[in-house]
């Protein structure tokens, strides 16, 4: 049996090798965010036995041992928390420019004002 990051490596460079199935028998939610991986050979397929990938960037895990004990799902977790092929922006805000009036030697001048946005005690967002 190929290692998970043999397989990765072949998964990403050769993905029309591969089929990724949804695993219907799992029951936690991770398994929405994992494939079972499946190696098209002529016309059949051939389950990568134990062996998974995230269907974001393709990242290999092994969720049974080669003896079939389950290894949990608390690894699948932590990468979907990291996984950053899915990461992208939820919300865009656009701030509309504020406008300070400001007296000098008796002339207005408009003076751009930069809407700060204090995250915590040590950090400044502008």
């Amino acid at each position: 049996m190929a290692s998970a990051a043999e397989l990765e490596r072949k998964l990403r460079a050769q993905p029309d090798c591969f089929e990724l199935k949804a695993n219907e028998a799992g029951k936690s939610d991770v398994w929405k965010h994992f494939s079972l991986i499946f190696e098209k050979d002529c016309d059949d397929l051939r389950e990568m036995k134990y062996l998974c990938a995230c269907n974001s960037c393709r990242r290999v895990y092994a969720y049974k041992s080669n003896e079939g004990v389950s290894f949990g799902t608390k690894n699948l977790l932590d990468h979907i928390r990291q996984c950053t092929a899915d990461k992208s922006p939820k919300v865009q805000v656009t701030l509309p420019q504020c406008v300070l009036s400001c007296s000098v030697s008796s002339e207005y001048h408009m003076l751009p004002v930069v809407p700060l946005l204090f995250i915590s005690s040590h950090q400044l967002i502008f």
